[in-house]
């Protein structure tokens, strides 16, 4: 099958290894330039890499060159109320810190080794119409054009053309005959939060992800 995926952060570029692995054609297209030759990237926090995220990168072979990149963390210090200071380990062997900037281009470079898998940078999606399948994308001279594959995969963040296509109906998992792959991104509605006390940052996490 021929398959189009919208981002090409770390869940497309993960989705593109996986389509490829299986001998689907994948071309993935992204609004930001190159990261592997663009010397200005996004700034943010590290990745904690848990012990599932590694059994998901081994699967792919990617566990050796992953760890090239990653600084163990073994836990953190709980600061108490009192003055006191606790240390509270991260879990057995605790995690690993990896930086979204590195993990991206790793996914990307290894995908690429791939002759079906090929990324198209500086283009941006304007439209996609789920039902069809069809998307339209404009590249960073102005370009616009056109592409009709068998199906489309919206990864670029929620609220974006691509992953508001399939939040938006029936689009909500991928063809049979695609094992063990699941849409790279799902669009939410968003909430309105009670500010948080004394001007501090409200964080939430979800208890799910904690679960074996």
């Amino acid at each position: 099958m021929e398959f189009t995926v919208v981002g090409a952060g770390m869940a497309g570029a993960f989705l593109a290894l996986v389509l490829g692995r299986q001998g689907h054609t994948v071309t993935v297209y992204e609004r930001r330039p190159d990261p592997r030759v663009s010397a200005v990237h996004t700034t943010s926090m590290n990745l904690g890499l848990s012990e599932r995220g590694l059994k998901a990168l081994d699967r792919l072979g990617l566990r050796e060159e992953i760890t090239r990149h990653v600084v163990p963390m073994r836990g953190r210090l709980v600061h108490g109320h009192d003055g006191s200071v606790r240390f509270s380990t991260y879990g057995r062997g605790g995690i690993l810190a990896i930086q979204r900037h590195d993990l991206g281009i790793l996914l990307i470079e290894a995908a690429t080794r791939l002759p079906n898998v090929r990324f198209v940078f500086g283009t941006r999606c304007v439209a996609v119409d789920k039902d069809l399948p069809v998307a339209d994308f404009v590249d960073d001279a102005g370009h616009a054009f056109t592409v009709t594959p068998d199906v489309i995969v919206g990864a670029d963040g929620a609220f974006l053309r691509g992953t508001q296509a399939h939040a938006a109906g029936r689009a909500g998992r991928l063809p049979p005959g695609v094992p063990g792959v699941g849409l790279a991104g799902t669009a939410h509605p968003r909430r309105r939060r009670r500010p948080a006390p004394h001007g501090r940052r409200r964080v939430s996490t979800s208890g799910r992800a904690a679960r074996p």
